[in-house]
């Protein structure tokens, strides 16, 4: 199911979100279909501003399998962006003005899944200490997995300009 990301209709959602809880109530316990609704809004921003760092996140991936990083250092870089991404969407949900003139790309959403995906194979890579039989996936698997997906990626920095608007935690 595709959602359109209606602005005026999210910045409505948080400020009725952010009025109840400064009563210390919350829009999940006044209206679950809403809250669902800002939720939806909450995760194409997230994809978005995924999207907007896309180059962050492709030159990372490429040090690694260029062997300019290992993989702890890829893994440790990959999750600082990730905390700098979460940071931006609270920035930007408290900002207004700032979200109302965000442009959604269609392919954001596409690319986020990506991202996902590395995310999910950076918790799963094991360390050479553990046992043979535990959980995971190992430094060769991860690598592999990583080529695949760095295939799929190629696509969206053909897209990319020097032009292209990166959203900073540091916005102004």
């Amino acid at each position: 199911m595709t959602q359109t990301f209606n602005k005026v209709r999210y910045i409505k959602l948080l400020k009725k979100d952010q009025s109840l809880e400064s009563k210390n109530s919350s829009l999940y316990k006044e209206d679950r279909v809403e809250y669902r609704e800002l939720l939806s809004y909450g995760v194409i921003l997230y994809n978005q501003i995924i999207y907007n760092r896309r180059h962050d996140y492709i030159s990372l991936i490429e040090k690694y399998l260029t062997n300019q990083i290992h993989s702890l250092l890829l893994r440790l870089q990959f999750f600082q962006i990730q905390r700098e991404d979460k940071k931006i969407k609270k920035d930007l949900e408290k900002n207004f003005e700032r979200l109302s003139n965000l442009l959604i790309d269609s392919k954001s959403g596409e690319f986020s899944l990506l991202i996902k995906d590395i995310f999910d194979a950076c918790e799963a890579l094991k360390s050479d200490s553990e046992p043979e039989e535990a959980y995971g996936i190992t430094e060769l698997q991860f690598r592999a997995f990583l080529e695949k997906i760095f295939l799929q990626m190629e696509k969206y920095s053909l897209s990319l300009s020097k032009n292209t608007p990166i959203l900073r935690a540091d916005f102004h």
